[in-house]
């Protein structure tokens, strides 16, 4: 209950804050009250640890739908911040299909044979395991757009 309160908090927040439809933000807190709302109505854990592994697939899924239709998402959402070349931004694009992919079934595997006090330990791993994941795969990728000759 309280991941959900803190999801429509933290929307209406990016909302005031950024003055546009957070549609990332919106998407977090649709699944976290439909997985929430599972959760507290059948009185089992696994539909809330389910959303992170449909949250991963559906970011791997939009990113892939992008690069399909020439849109860099990522290049969208940060290329203000980062200025990189379009080559790094799919680079960076390709890593980060992979990575959902591989966190989504990771997820679904430690769900399924770890206890929930186990899989809390594993949800706090991939926490810093992705952060590492993000420096590593920018200093792999980046190229930047302004060139020194």
């Amino acid at each position: 209950m309280l991941l959900m309160v803190a999801t429509i908090i933290s929307t209406i927040i990016t909302y005031r804050v950024q003055k546009r439809i957070p549609y990332l933000a919106l998407y977090v807190a649709f699944i976290t009250i439909v997985f929430g709302f599972l959760t507290l109505h059948f009185h089992k854990v696994k539909y809330i640890q389910m959303r992170d592994s449909l949250y991963d697939a559906t970011c791997a899924l939009t990113l892939l739908l992008g690069l399909r239709f020439n849109i860099s998402f990522l290049s969208l959402a940060f290329d203000k911040i980062l200025p990189m070349t379009a080559r790094a931004w799919d680079r960076l694009t390709y890593m980060w299909i992979g990575y959902f992919l591989l966190i989504a079934t990771a997820n679904e595997f430690a769900r399924r044979i770890l206890t929930v006090g186990d899989w809390l330990v594993f949800k706090a791993v991939i926490l810093i395991v992705t952060s590492c994941f993000g420096f590593f795969s920018l200093y792999i990728a980046y190229e930047s757009k302004h060139k020194k000759v």
